[in-house]
C-alpha cells in the first residue's frame, strides 16, 4: 500500500538588503590593478572571486581554483578575505597582515582617534594614547585583538593556528575542532579534535528511476560496573548516550536505580562514542557524578553483549570546608540586617556557592564544595546597612586558593574607616537638589562603597574600606544637568593605598568653557528641518560631556566641565542629511589642554555636494512600488545618507565632513522591479571630498530576462496558488536578487543586477501541497547556471530545470519495515541537494510497506534516514543515520 508523503522544505533565501561586502572599484571608469581587486573589463571592475583568468598588470590567476583559493589582485589568496580598502566584517575577513577597523581593511598602524576607527568587535580607542586596545576577552596576537577561546588562528594562546585533516576548523573552549568537513569528507569517528577522516560521495542523481535503501540495525546490551565492582544503587544512578559518528543524534538509555545496572538499547549499526552522564546524587557511595567517555570509535555491526565500566573521579568528590570570618582579628560586630555573605567561586569565575553570615553572634559558616582552586570573596550587597560592620561591596579576599579536603578555614577581614570633605577650587561645594553626585571608591577589581554627597551643607563622606589600592571617583550624571560638579564621571584621584584608616580631603578642579562652533569659518546656519543642529562633546577617555548646539541662532555653548585635556567631537543624528552639519560623530580637534574657565571656539570642515544619480547614463526611472529608489551613502570622516525619491529628478544633496569618503548605493524598498538592483554596489572606494561642488552618480546595471522550462517543456500551472519558486542570481560581494516564476501561464523571469560574475539558483518554498505533484520540486539550493557573466545593458538567457523523478522502498536487515507498536509514523528519508540544500523530507506512516515516490532537481545528494516521531521502542531505531553522502539532510 502506498503511503502519503509530507514534505517540508526549510528554506532561507538572503535577497534584497543583504549585507554582502562589496569590492573596491566595481562598476568604476577606468579601473587599473590601484582600484579593482578583481578583472578589468570594459573599463568595469569585475569580481575575482571565481578565480577568473585575466589577471592585473601581467599577474594571472587561472590556477587559484585548483587550489582552492579566489583571485584578488592578480593574486591568489584565501577566498574569504578582503585586499587593504575593501568593507570587511571581523578581522578574518582581510588579507595577508591587514586588520578590519571602521568596517575596513587597512595597514595595521593601530592609530586612532575614536572607536570608530578600530575593530568594532574586539578594539577600542584609547584616546590618551591614541592607539587601538583590546576590549575585555580580547587579547593582542600581533596587529589584531583575539578571542583565545573561539578564534582558530590564536586557539588559547596566541599564534596557535588550528588546522585540522580535510576540514575548516574551528576553536571552542580554547582547543581546536571541525567547524566543517570539506567537501567529500566526513567525522566517521565522532572525535571533532582529529579532523574529518572518512571519505564519502553524495548519490548523483541524473535520471528517474528506483532506488531501494536497506537499513542495518543490531540490538546491544550489558551490565555497567563501577571500577570493576557493582554499581551501587541510586536515584537517579545515570544514563549511557550513544552517539553515531557523523549525526547529531543521541540515543539515552537510562540505568534502573536499583538491582543490576543492566541495559538494552536498539541501534543502526556504526561507530559510536559512548558515555555515561550523571547530574545528581553525588554522594560518594553513588554513581559519580559528571560525564565520562566511556568507549570512544567503536564499531556496532552487529547485535551481542557489551559491559560498560565507569570510573571514579575526582570531580565527583566532595568536601566541607568551615571556620568564622572575623574583622581586625575580632569577632565580627552584629548588624541591623544579614552581615553579607561569603562567596567560594572557582577561579576566575564571576560568582559561585555562598553562605550568609547572619546578623548576629559569631560570623561562621559550612559549606560543601567539589574540590578545587577557588577565589573566596566577601560580599555584602549594595544595600546594607550604613553602620553595618562591612564595606558594602563585595571584595575578593584570597586567590587560587586550592582546596583537595574538607577543613577549617577562617578569614580575618582587615577593616578601616576613612573620611573626608569633597571640594571645587577649593572651595566647599554648594548646594543643589536633587543631588551633588557620588563618591565611588573602588579597589583593584572595580568594587566598593558608593557614597552620595548629599543636596546641601559639607560635601563630607565616612565609610568603611578593606586595606589596600582604591581609587576615587566622581559620578554626576542626573538629566537635566545640574549641580556644582561637572555632569559626567571623573576620576579624581588614581590608585592610592590605604593602610590605616583617618582622614581624606577631595578637591575637585572644574572649569568653565564658553564658545561657538561654525563651519568653514561661517556661523553656523539654522536647521532647515527645525531640528537639534547637533551637539558638541568634550571626550575624555570613558568619561564624557555634550552640549546641545540648538536649531537656529548662534551656535554657542557652555559647559562646566572637570580641568583636563579633551578630544572634541561633533554629533549629529537628527538634522540630516542637509542640516548645517553632516550626519554622524567627526572628531574636531584631538587633545585640546583645558586647564582654566575660558572660551574656545571650534572650526568644522564641511562641504556641501550635489548631483544626479543616473543609471547607465540616462535618467533613473520613477519606482512602479512607489517606495524610494535606493540609499546613496558617503562613509568618511562620519556616515551620511541620503534616500532617492520614489519619484521626479533622482538628484541629491548632502553635508558632510571633507576628506575621503567610500561611496555606494543600496537599494532594499523598491525591490525587486524599481529601477536600481536590489544590491549595495560600491560606486567609488575613495572619493577625495575637499570642498562643495557638484558630484554626479552613474550606476551601470544590466537587464536581465529569459524563459525558464523544465526538461526542455514548458512549466504547468502553480498546484497550490503559490509562485512555482524563485529564480536566484547570487555574486557574493554585491548580493542575491531573485524574481519569481509566478502561478501560471509561461514562465518568464526579469531581474536588475550590477555587472558581474553571477550563480544562477532555483528554490520553491511556497508551491508545496500536502499531497499530490507541483510542477516544481519543493525544493531549493539547486545551481542551474554556474556562472553568468552579467554586463551593463539589456541581455537574455534562459534557463531550464533538470528534474528527475526517484521511487523504492525501505526495508531493515532485508526484511519489510515492522509496523510502529506506537501508531506514529516510523520515520522519514531525507534527500540533501549538496552541499548544504534544505531537506526534501518523505515520512512513512505506521504500517504497511515503507514505499515512496518523489521528484528532484538534478544533482548530487546526501540521503539519510532519521526517526524523530516512533519513540520509544519504535519500529527502527530513535535515532539518524547517513544511507549516502556526508550528512543527515
Amino acid at each position: 500500500m502506498a503511503t502519503s508523503s509530507l514534505r517540508i522544505l526549510i528554506l532561507s533565501l538572503l535577497l534584497a538588503d543583504i549585507g554582502f561586502l562589496s569590492a573596491c572599484g566595481e562598476g568604476a571608469g577606468s579601473c587599473n590593478s590601484s582600484n579593482c581587486d578583481g578583472c578589468c573589463q570594459g573599463d568595469f571592475c569585475q569580481p575575482g572571486s571565481e578565480a577568473s583568468a585575466c589577471g592585473l598588470s601581467g599577474a594571472q590567476c587561472s590556477d587559484c581554483a585548483a587550489q582552492g583559493l579566489g583571485c584578488y589582485s592578480g593574486q591568489c589568496t584565501p577566498g574569504a578575505c578582503r585586499a587593504k580598502g575593501e568593507s570587511c566584517g571581523s578581522p578574518a575577513n582581510c588579507c595577508g597582515d591587514s586588520v578590519c577597523r571602521a568596517g575596513q581593511c587597512v595597514a595595521p598602524s593601530g592609530a586612532c582617534t575614536s572607536d570608530a576607527q578600530c575593530d568594532q568587535e574586539s578594539e577600542t580607542c584609547d584616546t590618551a594614547k591614541g592607539t587601538c586596545v583590546c576590549k575585555g576577552g580580547f587579547t593582542r596576537c600581533g596587529a589584531i585583538c583575539s578571542d583565545l577561546a573561539t578564534d582558530p588562528s590564536h586557539c588559547g594562546s596566541c599564534g596557535a593556528s588550528c588546522t585540522l585533516p580535510n576540514a575548516v576548523a574551528g576553536c571552542a573552549a580554547q582547543k581546536c575542532t571541525v567547524a566543517s568537513c570539506s567537501p567529500g569528507f566526513f567525522d566517521g569517528d565522532g572525535d571533532r579534535a582529529n579532523g574529518c577522516e572518512t571519505t564519502c560521495q553524495g548519490l548523483s542523481l541524473t535520471s528517474s528511476g528506483s532506488l531501494d535503501f536497506d537499513l542495518k540495525t543490531i540490538t546491544l546490551s550489558g551490565k555497567v560496573t563501577l571500577a570493576g565492582g557493582t554499581a551501587p544503587a541510586g536515584n537517579p544512578r545515570g544514563t549511557l548516550s550513544f552517539a553515531l559518528a557523523g549525526t547529531k543524534k543521541v540515543v539515552s538509555v537510562d540505568l534502573p536505580t536499583s538491582g543490576a545496572a543492566t541495559y538494552s538499547v536498539q541501534l543502526f549499526a556504526g561507530t559510536y562514542t559512548i558515555r555515561y552522564d550523571k547530574a545528581a546524587d553525588c554522594r560518594a557511595a553513588a554513581m559519580p557524578c559528571g560525564s565520562q567517555e566511556l568507549k570512544k570509535s567503536i564499531a556496532l555491526t552487529s547485535s551481542g553483549s557489551l559491559d560498560l565500566d565507569v570510573q571514579r573521579t575526582a570531580s565527583s568528590q566532595t568536601i566541607t570546608v568551615s571556620g568564622e570570618v572575623t574583622v581586625n582579628g575580632m569577632a565580627m560586630a552584629s548588624s541591623t540586617s544579614t552581615r553579607g555573605q561569603i562567596v567560594f567561586q572557582p577561579a576566575g569565575a564571576t560568582s559561585g556557592l555562598n553562605k550568609s553570615l547572619g546578623a548576629s553572634g559569631k560570623a561562621t559558616y559550612s559549606i560543601t564544595l567539589s574540590p578545587g582552586t577557588y577565589d573566596v570573596a566577601i560580599d555584602t550587597g549594595w544595600q546594607c546597612p550604613a553602620q553595618g560592620p562591612l564595606p558594602c561591596q563585595k571584595s575578593i579576599r584570597m586567590r587560587g586558593l586550592s582546596l583537595t579536603s574538607s577543613g577549617s578555614l577562617n578569614v580575618d577581614l582587615p577593616v578601616v574607616t576613612l573620611s573626608g570633605n569633597v571640594t571645587v577650587n577649593g572651595s566647599a561645594m554648594s548646594a543643589n537638589s536633587p543631588s551633588r553626585g557620588s563618591l565611588i571608591v573602588a579597589d583593584d577589581d572595580g568594587f566598593g562603597p558608593v557614597l552620595d554627597l548629599g543636596t546641601s551643607g559639607a560635601a563630607s563622606y565616612r565609610t568603611l574600606l578593606y586595606t589596600g589600592t582604591h581609587t576615587f571617583t566622581v559620578s554626576n550624571l542626573q538629566q537635566p544637568c545640574a549641580g556644582p560638579v561637572p555632569c559626567m564621571s571623573r576620576q579624581v584621584l588614581g590608585t592610592t593605598p590605604v593602610s590605616t584608616g583617618g582622614a581624606l580631603d577631595l578637591d575637585l578642579k572644574v572649569v568653565q568653557i564658553t564658545g561657538s562652533v561654525k563651519a568653514n569659518g561661517q556661523a553656523l546656519g539654522a536647521s532647515s528641518s527645525g531640528n537639534p543642529r547637533g551637539t558638541l562633546a568634550f571626550n575624555e577617555g570613558a568619561a564624557r560631556r555634550a552640549v546641545d548646539l540648538g536649531s537656529s541662532g548662534a551656535a554657542s555653548y557652555k559647559v562646566q566641565l572637570y580641568a583636563g585635556t579633551y578630544d572634541l567631537s561633533l554629533e549629529n543624528s537628527f538634522d540630516c542629511p542637509n542640516g548645517p552639519l553632516p550626519c554622524g560623530s567627526y572628531t574636531v580637534q584631538k587633545g585640546v589642554t583645558l586647564t582654566a574657565s575660558g572660551a574656545y571656539d571650534l572650526d568644522a570642515p564641511v562641504a556641501k555636494v550635489s548631483g544626479a544619480v543616473t543609471v547607465n547614463g540616462a535618467a533613473m526611472a520613477t519606482s512602479p512600488s512607489g517606495s524610494s529608489r535606493g540609499r546613496l551613502t558617503f562613509d568618511g570622516p562620519s556616515t551620511v545618507a541620503v534616500d532617492i525619491p520614489s519619484s521626479g529628478s533622482a538628484r541629491y544633496s548632502a553635508t558632510v565632513y571633507a576628506g575621503t569618503h567610500a561611496i555606494s548605493f543600496s537599494n532594499s524598498n523598491d525591490c525587486p522591479t524599481g529601477p536600481a538592483p536590489c544590491q549595495k554596489y560600491v560606486v567609488n572606494p575613495a572619493q577625495a571630498i575637499s570642498g562643495s561642488g557638484s558630484l554626479a552618480i552613474d550606476l551601470p546595471v544590466g537587464e536581465l530576462s529569459g524563459v525558464v522550462t523544465a526538461n526542455g517543456a514548458a512549466i504547468g500551472a502553480s498546484a497550490t496558488g503559490g509562485a512555482r519558486g524563485l529564480v536566484i542570481f547570487v555574486e557574493p560581494k554585491l548580493g542575491a536578487v531573485g524574481d519569481d516564476l509566478g502561478t501560471s501561464g509561461a514562465v518568464r523571469y526579469k531581474v536588475r543586477l550590477y555587472p558581474g560574475s553571477y550563480q544562477v539558483t532555483f528554490s520553491n518554498s511556497t508551491d508545496c501541497p500536502s499531497t499530490g505533484d507541483e510542477p516544481l520540486p519543493c525544493q531549493g539550493g539547486a545551481v542551474v547556471m554556474p556562472t553568468l557573466q552579467v554586463p551593463p545593458g539589456p541581455g537574455a538567457a534562459n534557463l531550464d530545470l533538470k528534474i528527475v523523478t526517484l521511487s523504492g522502498k525501505v526495508t531493515v536487515n532485508g526484511r519489510p519495515m515492522p509496523d510502529s507498536l506506537n501508531g506514529n509514523p516510523r520515520g522519514e528519508l531525507d534527500f540533501g541537494l549538496q552541499p548544504d540544500g534544505a531537506p526534501l523530507q518523505f515520512f512513512f506512516e505506521a504500517s504497511g510497506a515503507a514505499l515512496y515516490q518523489t521528484r528532484l532537481l538534478q544533482g548530487s545528494y546526501d540521503i539519510g534516514f532519521k526517526n524523530d516521531s516512533d519513540c520509544p521502542d519504535g519500529a527502527v531505531p530513535c535515532q539518524h543515520q547517513i544511507l549516502s553522502g556526508c550528512r543527515v539532510p
